[in-house]
């Protein structure tokens, strides 16, 4: 739904910019409802986080269709744990951070 919302961010926008013009204040968008920039600037972040977790629970289905005997069900969890744990971290999650935290890397 947020990608279909970044899609259409002209549209939405033009609409909003098209209530303004309404006589009827019950026909405009309030104030507060407005997105600004930055809203859309953190929108486009939400969904860039998303995406990468659906992909990699996809990924992570995937290998246990492939491989049922696979552990790396909890591999998702981990890194969203290890993520969430330093919440001011810029770390990136490389394979060797992976592993060295004791969990294993996707084969």
């Amino acid at each position: 739904m947020i990608e279909r919302a970044l899609a259409k961010r002209d549209e939405i926008e033009s609409f909003v910019m098209r209530c303004e013009r309404e006589k009827e204040p019950y026909k405009r968008v309030p104030p507060e409802d407005h997105l600004s920039t930055e809203d859309w600037r953190i929108l486009g972040e939400i969904a860039a986080i998303l995406r990468a977790i659906y992909m990699a629970t996809i990924r992570l289905w995937y290998a246990q269709v492939r491989r049922p005997d696979a552990l790396h069900a909890n591999l998702v969890t981990r890194v969203l744990y290890l993520a969430l744990a330093q919440p001011d971290s810029n770390t990136h999650f490389t394979p060797s951070i992976i592993v060295s935290h004791g969990l294993a890397p996707l084969s």
